[in-house]
């Protein structure tokens, strides 16, 4: 089952306005929807994990981090936030071997933000 991209985009749009609501559950809930209707979207599916950070559910980060790692390989963003769940679990070995993907995609192309978070993680987990 999926939905045309129109109304993910509506959708999309709702989960973002509850975020910034504060209504965590149910922006986590509407991600959750849009990955399952659209499973093959990474920008979803990393969202799904943001929130899912956000809401302090670091394993369920970590699928969705995984799941956009798998969709949009040299993504740096899911592996950095691959880390930082980690870190959190208390995984430091597999923190750093995200944070090593991570920092394997670092160009001079991306965002000062990008490079910015790579450090304050790669602090964290030192």
């Amino acid at each position: 089952f999926e939905i045309p991209p129109e109304y993910g985009a509506l959708i999309l749009e709702i989960a973002v306005d509850k975020y910034n609501q504060g209504l965590i559950e149910v922006s986590l809930a509407l991600f959750h929807f849009l990955t399952l209707v659209n499973p093959h979207d990474p920008d979803y599916w990393f969202r799904f994990g943001l929130i899912a950070i956000e809401n302090h559910d670091y394993p369920l980060a970590l699928s969705a981090m995984n799941k956009t790692s798998y969709l949009a390989p040299d993504f740096i963003g899911s592996h950095i936030y691959a880390a930082f769940s980690y870190h959190k679990m208390n995984e430091s070995k597999r923190a750093k071997q995200e944070l090593d993907t991570a920092k394997e995609h670092l160009t001079e192309e991306l965002s000062e933000e990008w490079k910015t978070q790579v450090q304050e993680v790669e602090q964290l987990i030192s």
